[in-house]
């Protein structure tokens, strides 16, 4: 384990000194690239506003791991730490950088971190994808980056913007995101995700992800499939095949001509009926493209699949991305990408420190990691030798193990509570056909 800022130097100082991300404007300038982004971070862990993490950057004296790495040199504000906490110059500072620089610094950081966890842990590259919706502040500018967005009554006066992810099952990494306005369909916005995946890796869908044409164009990059079907079409295409030990499966040719020409997946169809922990189904129908697994090993990966709503959970609650109140769509854009960023730092520091302590990566608390990592930080930044930065991440780690969470080994003793039921106000259609039915 490493401190966050050590480890953000880390994994971004190869992209960022290529790019001119140390360098300030003027003699007096502060916010470099780098130091943009770091506050960025700094946001969401205190998941505060901007002029909070001023705060706090002007609170810490240079000599204590301050902010003297982040600038490519130094001036009087820095030598002194005589730090402004009016938050206009860097307001003016994130809109100078564009969306494309942060995006690059994302994938680039991304993969380090990937790559470096892969190394270690021989980790199988199977992924999750699925789609959420943050919402933003209503200006011209966020309704002209991102359109109206309208739930079938009118016009909703948030705009909303879709997000879609593909996290590492193992560490919960997010390796690629794509954000969108809400005209985009989650399919299309998937399609620039999927084509970023390595090759030969297997990406797992829900059934909302039933589209041919999208699901073509993933397998001619080299990236396996694993998707739910809906119960009708996965019975149409398995046909009357045998079940046996509660599987049943076949090679196919699945064909459609709903885009205007026919094309053509071959796959596996698996039939499934189990009580997987976590869904209230007990029967399930798969398209896979891989053909190496067997449908046991296939079932039980598609069970990982919650976890990426636990993943969305910590990024909009816990990184408080529910609600961006930028009023600028680049900024928007912009700010996503660094909560994706520090969700991914956060996430490689919890792999660490598992592999450490030989847990696995999904016994660590997101929540602690970052209390933790916030109380740490100053002392592991005050920290004068190796032996006392060492002893300092010894405590790190008991800490962290004493916060994992408990294995939850039966299931609950009480039914599912559903606080909205989807009929409690009917539709005008359900309506005339009591009426009907009354006369």
């Amino acid at each position: 384990m490493r401190s966050l800022e050590e480890k953000f130097i880390t994994v971004c100082d190869e992209y960022l000194s290529s790019r001119n991300g140390y360098d300030i404007r003027g003699e007096q300038g502060l916010f470099s690239f780098a130091m943009i982004v770091w506050l960025g971070i700094q946001q969401r862990l205190s998941g505060y506003s901007l002029r909070s993490s001023l705060n706090e950057l002007a609170s810490r004296a240079v000599d204590n791991g301050g902010i003297g790495f982040l600038v490519g040199r130094t001036n009087q504000k820095i030598r002194t730490a005589t730090i402004s906490t009016n938050n206009g110059g860097l307001s003016r500072a994130r809109e100078r950088i564009s969306v494309e620089d942060v995006r690059e610094l994302f994938q680039a950081a991304t993969e380090l971190m990937a790559n470096s966890l892969s190394a270690s842990e021989a980790q199988d590259s199977v992924y999750v994808l699925d789609g959420a919706v943050v919402t933003t502040a209503r200006s011209a500018s966020n309704l002209e980056y991102f359109c109206p967005t309208g739930n079938g009554m009118g016009e909703l006066h948030y705009p909303k913007v879709r997000v879609i992810s593909a996290h590492e099952v193992s560490s919960g990494i997010a390796r690629e995101v794509a954000v969108g306005s809400w005209k985009d369909s989650e399919v299309a916005l998937s399609q620039n995700v999927a084509k970023r995946l390595p090759r030969g890796s297997l990406l797992i869908m829900d059934r909302g992800f039933e589209r041919t044409q999208f699901l073509s164009g993933v397998i001619t990059e080299g990236v396996n499939v694993l998707l739910r079907l809906k119960d009708s079409h996965g019975a149409k295409l398995l046909g009357d095949e045998a079940i046996v030990d509660g599987i049943a499966e076949r090679n196919v040719d699945w064909v459609s001509t709903k885009s205007g020409k026919a094309i053509t997946l071959r796959g596996r169809v698996i039939r499934f009926i189990s009580r997987l922990k976590g869904f209230r189904s007990s029967e399930f129908y798969f398209f896979t493209t891989d053909m190496t697994r067997s449908a046991r090993e296939l079932a039980e990966l598609y069970r990982k699949r919650v976890q990426v709503e636990v993943f969305i959970r910590d990024i909009k609650q816990t990184l408080k991305m529910a609600f961006v109140r930028s009023k600028k769509g680049e900024t928007i854009e912009k700010e996503i990408l660094i909560a994706y960023l520090t969700f991914n730092l956060l996430r490689s520091t919890m792999q660490e420190t598992a592999t450490a302590l030989g847990l696995p990566a999904n016994r660590m608390s997101f929540t602690g990691t970052i209390s933790l990592v916030r109380a740490y930080a100053p002392l592991l930044a005050a920290a004068k030798t190796k032996h006392d930065q060492e002893k300092i991440i010894t405590r790190f780690q008991a800490n962290m193990f004493q916060n994992k969470l408990p294995v939850r080994s039966k299931e609950r003793s009480y039914p599912r509570v559903v606080k909205y039921p989807r009929d409690k106000y009917p539709s005008a259609g359900i309506v005339q056909k009591s009426q009907e039915g009354e006369r």
